[in-house]
């Protein structure tokens, strides 16, 4: 009895979830776990069942899970920052994270968006991860590596629009972020961090020029001038 004990599939996958966590990463698939621990699906399907309800993991999407670090168990996820590049990696998906969650990381929100606003080049449904939502925005034409910067999180790094493409996108995309009204503001303190040629060279690989001359009238509005 006390050797069942000490090799419960709930403790073999707490000593995986443990060690992934010391290594620095917060996200594992089924499949992963499952060939990590020699596990047959339903008693590793019986054991996920029990780590959620104690908040040690939360389910993402589909086969893929969070660790839930201790400071987090009571929100019930850690920040979607932490995962949403090895979640993206995982499934072989490009992605940047944009408008005004990139925003944010550019100094030019005064709130914390209430999502996460991830831009992909295929329609992906969005994400709740306990208190947190991820929302994908679709983007036939994706953006280029130059318009796109790594920056570093608690646990790796995320992929970001640069603050030219996240103008651009700000304006492109703003009837479905709370129209032209909410982005003003960011667009204001954003535009400290624009250049100008910088600003054209990203419309023209965006082949964005209708957004960049809405956004140049708009910023011109506002007194930006060239540099």
């Amino acid at each position: 009895k006390e050797k069942k004990r000490m090799f419960q599939p709930q403790d073999s996958l707490s000593a995986f979830i443990d060690r992934l966590q010391a290594g620095g990463a917060y996200i594992f698939s089924k499949g992963e776990a499952a060939n990590a621990l020699g596990k047959n699906p339903e008693a590793l399907q019986k054991a996920l069942e029990r780590l959620r309800g104690k908040r040690r993991v939360v389910r993402v999407r589909r086969d893929f899970f969070a660790v839930v670090p201790l400071e987090y168990q009571s929100r019930g996820a850690p920040p979607a920052e932490w995962y949403i590049d090895a979640l993206m990696n995982r499934e072989n998906r490009p992605y940047y994270v944009g408008l005004l969650s990139a925003s944010r990381y550019h100094g030019a929100a005064h709130q914390q968006p209430q999502e996460l606003q991830v831009v992909v080049g295929k329609q992906m449904r969005p994400l709740r991860v306990s208190g947190s939502r991820i929302r994908f925005i679709q983007k036939v034409r994706f953006a280029s590596d130059k318009d796109i910067v790594s920056i570093k999180t608690e646990t790796g790094y995320m992929r970001i629009s640069a603050p030219e493409l996240t103008a651009i996108d700000l304006v492109h995309y703003s009837a479905s972020i709370g129209g032209l009204s909410t982005i003003v503001t960011i667009l204001a303190e954003l535009s400290e961090r624009i250049g100008a040629r910088e600003l054209l060279q990203a419309a023209k690989r965006e082949n964005a020029f209708a957004s960049a001359r809405r956004l140049g009238v708009i910023l011109d509005r506002m007194g930006f001038s060239d540099r």
